[in-house]
């Protein structure tokens, strides 16, 4: 072995050091900085009540949380098993301690980094790759995840691991036996992901493209198909039906359509705002960027054959990664789902890698290349740096276990019956704080039309922001339920500085 190779060798091994390192560094600081507080917004309530469900024997779907399915874009009644089923340990060991289960997430997070590296070597070399993992670390978005109880965290790493464990399996000659359990790990890691969340469906027709340019053997889909098609069978009977969204996803409009560009473009500007209304200019350079690294990323020399099998042979050197994303993408166009950042996040580590890979080919070709690239990756580092430090992703609003929040619950929980049925905005945060069953009204309801569906569901209190108050700007009551709690005959029982509660089960029709 040449002394150059040994360099190269012992450089890569001084860069994965230093990678570990950075990386138990973040971890560390990543625990340091939990917090026993949640922001409002309450589907992390469910994943959290369905998890006590798992932790204590009761039925998966039985959290209190009443679907309307006139507020459908709310969620469905079961949630997707996969963040539940992590964190019901926690909840076995620790009840609902808010820093215990943050900790899930926070491990979900970082146990991603070595994956998506690994992901990223074969394609853009190990510097290359570290640079990605060190800015994707940095950035606002990823590194505030640790903050909340949601299923992002463990989609990134099962989706990262699915990609990784699909693109692994080309690297070593596979006999019959090995496509066959390449294939039903691959099928273990694709359920894992889609039961953290219902998008990652979203990899399937990516694993199909990849395999079919793959050309890989009949054992492989059949080891994916069985492995899936066996854990939706155990989901199903054991647990919980896979969940439908089917009163949210509809044909999307034409209008929809066509918005969606510019939307998904402003949600990327989001990510990476810049001073003086600029955030597009940045967003656009990005797409450009992770562009031009897809593209270095998949030439080569022209093709040897013709027809089908030169499409074949261009399609296999596509990696398995811009697959997904292109998959991903494609299935976020066409859902009836207005244009979202949080939409994206999924697809941010890819992006990254595609985007600093794409700077480094063309830098790489200019004189003092090297000096270039450090700087750039140091100036990208320092960007990300001052948007966390800027507060941006980071909005002070009033949290879930606030002073008034406590009081509230706690008036709930100590004045009405176990089988009352609360109308509040946040009815998951309701039925795991306040230990009752909730429902949310629609704000399309008249007022004749609340006051009938109330008296069906037999509810007794109304909660809702005072008027002016933070919670009640943020999450403002339909005109229906200001009007139900407005009239003279409305028995206010408890007002704090947040919320007030009212009385409606004495003046229901027919009581």
């Amino acid at each position: 072995m040449s002394a150059a190779h040994i360099g190269i060798g012992s450089t890569e091994a001084r860069l994965r050091v230093w990678f570990w390192v950075f990386v138990a560094c973040y971890c560390a600081l990543g625990l340091a900085t939990l917090t026993g507080d949640h922001r409002w917004g309450d589907d992390w309530a469910q994943y959290v009540l369905h998890a006590r469900n798992l932790a204590t024997g009761r039925p998966y779907a039985d959290t209190g949380y009443i679907f309307n399915p006139d507020v459908a874009y709310l969620g469905p009644t079961n949630y997707p098993p996969g963040l539940p089923l992590l964190l019901a340990p926690v909840v076995a060991l620790f009840g609902v301690n808010v820093v215990a289960l943050k900790i899930v997430g926070l491990a979900c997070m970082v146990l991603s980094l070595p994956v998506i590296l690994r992901l990223a070597v074969p394609v853009t070399g190990t510097p290359v790759a570290m640079a990605s993992v060190f800015l994707l670390a940095l950035h606002p978005v990823y590194w505030n995840q640790r903050q909340f109880i949601l299923s992002e965290a463990p989609y990134l790493l099962f989706s990262m691991l699915t990609l990784w464990w699909c693109a692994r399996a080309t690297e070593v000659q596979e006999s019959r036996n090995a496509a066959l359990v390449h294939g039903l790990i691959l099928g273990i890691l694709f359920f894992a992901s889609v039961i953290s969340r219902s998008i990652g469906i979203a990899i399937l027709p990516a694993l199909l493209v990849y395999g079919w340019a793959q050309r890989k053997p009949v054992g492989w889909f059949a080891g994916l198909v069985f492995s899936l098609s066996l854990l939706l069978w155990l989901q199903s009977t054991w647990l919980v039906a896979p969940p439908t969204y089917a009163s949210e996803l509809k044909v999307p409009t034409v209008g929809l359509v066509l918005a969606k560009p510019v939307g998904y473009l402003t949600a990327l500007a989001d990510m990476f705002p810049l001073p003086l209304g600029f955030s597009p200019v940045a967003a656009t350079g990005v797409i450009l960027a992770s562009m031009a690294g897809a593209w270095f990323a998949c030439t080569g020399a022209p093709p040897s054959a013709r027809g089908l099998t030169a499409v074949r042979e261009m399609a296999a050197r596509v990696p398995f990664f811009i697959w997904y994303v292109a998959s991903y993408l494609s299935a976020l166009f066409v859902a009836s789902v207005s244009a979202d950042s949080r939409l994206l996040e999924p697809v941010l580590p890819i992006l990254i890698v595609l985007a600093v890979y794409g700077v480094h080919e063309i830098a790489i070709k200019r004189a003092r290349a090297r000096l270039i690239l450090i700087g750039a990756v140091l100036a990208a580092a320092t960007y990300l740096l001052a948007l966390d430090a800027s507060g941006r992703f980071t909005p002070g609003i009033q949290m879930v276990n606030c002073t008034e929040c406590v009081e509230m619950f706690g008036y709930i929980r100590d004045h009405s019956a176990p089988e009352s049925v609360i109308v509040f905005s946040k009815p998951r945060a309701m039925a795991l704080f306040g230990g009752r069953r909730s429902w949310i009204a629609s704000g399309r309801y008249s007022r004749d039309e609340l006051v009938q569906r109330m008296g069906r569901l037999h509810a007794d209190f109304i909660v809702s922001g005072v008027p002016g108050g933070e919670f009640a700007r943020r999450f403002p009551d339909g005109p229906a339920v200001r009007a139900r709690i407005q009239e003279p005959d409305a028995q206010v029982v408890f007002r704090n500085s947040a919320f007030v509660v009212v009385r409606v089960g004495a003046s229901r029709p027919g009581s």
